[in-house]
């Protein structure tokens, strides 16, 4: 499919293929089947960056997809790679006060709360150094959402309450 898109820029055309290959990331990811759906979202990320250039909030959002579907598989070194250049373009082309950077700041914090619990091959400080640098991006994500949306946004709530699950790790695994 990404044969389609050639070396042309953006058409109408280009668009709905986009738009199709991101309904069948998440039909993949719903159906938990992450190997195809990171298989699409890789094409996505390519076809994005072709059509829109790097530095577009499309390109950021592929990132994000590739970066999630990563997360899924458990390759958490990769996933952190997407994620944090879904960051920085979102800081580029949209600004570090736009809810789509609080987005990618707040998967950075999922993905760090994931790798506390969920790599075995850590002892207690790895599991703390994650879970702060946790804090630290859900509190980011947290200011930003607050700003942009108010206290009472579904996204703010989502942010303040894994800040909170970060910090609590943080002090069962300080004491």
């Amino acid at each position: 499919r990404n044969d389609e898109l050639g070396g042309v820029a953006y058409t109408e055309q280009a668009e709905k293929l986009i738009l199709e290959m991101q309904q069948n990331v998440r039909t993949h990811h719903r159906h938990a089947a992450y190997h195809e759906a990171l298989s699409e979202a890789t094409l996505l990320l390519e076809a994005c960056t072709k059509v829109f250039g790097e530095a577009h909030p499309s390109t950021a959002s592929a990132h994000n997809n590739v970066g999630l579907m990563h997360k899924m598989l458990g390759d958490f070194g990769e996933a952190g790679r997407h994620y944090g250049r879904s960051l920085e373009l979102y800081g580029e082309v949209v600004g570090r006060d736009h809810g789509s950077y609080a987005a990618a700041l707040h998967n950075l914090g999922g993905l760090e709360r994931a790798r506390s619990t969920m790599d075995e091959g850590l002892d207690l400080g790895g599991r703390l150094r994650h879970n702060e640098r946790a804090a630290g991006y859900f509190g980011e994500a947290l200011k930003v959402r607050v700003a942009e949306l108010g206290d009472d946004h579904p996204h703010t709530v989502a942010s303040r309450s894994a800040l909170g699950g970060a910090l609590a790790a943080v002090v069962l695994q300080r004491h």
